[in-house]
This record gives structure tokens, sequence and C-alpha cells, in this order.
């Protein structure tokens, strides 16, 4: 039996480029919890049908390499949204979570 899907779409409307971020709170997320994306560009991801979770935006974001800490260590990759200095957000180790998600 086929999982019932449903694509929801994130668009830069800035004029900068933004760093999204998500968390699935239940059914089938995407893979990917964050990412970079340009002016004027659309993201499309496949979800659970019953999928329910949360975006938020991140801005001024640098980070290292790989994405996985901030460029300059011991600070904050993004001024805004920061997820503990990941491009890839785990919102389980969320320094600071937007105002939207309470702290785990």
């Amino acid at each position: 039996m086929a999982l019932d899907t449903t694509t929801l779409k994130v668009t830069n409307n800035c004029g900068e480029v933004i760093w999204p971020a998500l968390h699935t709170d239940g059914g089938v997320g995407p893979a990917v919890n964050g990412w970079e994306q340009r002016p004027g560009k659309t993201v499309a991801f496949n979800v659970s049908a019953d999928w329910f979770g949360r975006f938020w935006g991140r801005t001024n974001c640098t980070f290292n390499a790989d994405g996985t800490g901030p460029a300059v260590p011991g600070r904050m990759a993004c001024l805004t949204g920061d997820c503990n200095g990941q491009l890839d957000c785990e919102v389980s180790v969320c320094r600071d979570p937007p105002p939207d998600l309470p702290p785990r």
C-alpha cells in the first residue's frame, strides 16, 4: 500500500539569502531539516498526508564547511532561529528554539 503524501513548498520572497529550518512533530517528514535558500527560489518537499510540524526562518547564517557548526567556534551560526550552529537542524539540541517551538 502506497503512503499518501502532500507536497509542501517553501518560497524565499525576501531580497536576501535565508536558511529555512523545519521540525517534524508527527508523520513522515523530509530527510532534510535545514537548508540555504536564495531569493526567489522555491523548495518542495513530499511529506506524509498526516505530517505535522513547524517551519521557521533563519537569517545571517555562517556555517563551517560541512554545516555541522558555526563558522566561528563558540558563536551562534545564525543571527535568528539558530539550531545549535547546525545547518540541518536537530530541534532536540537547539539552544534557543524559535518562539513557537517549546524547549525539549
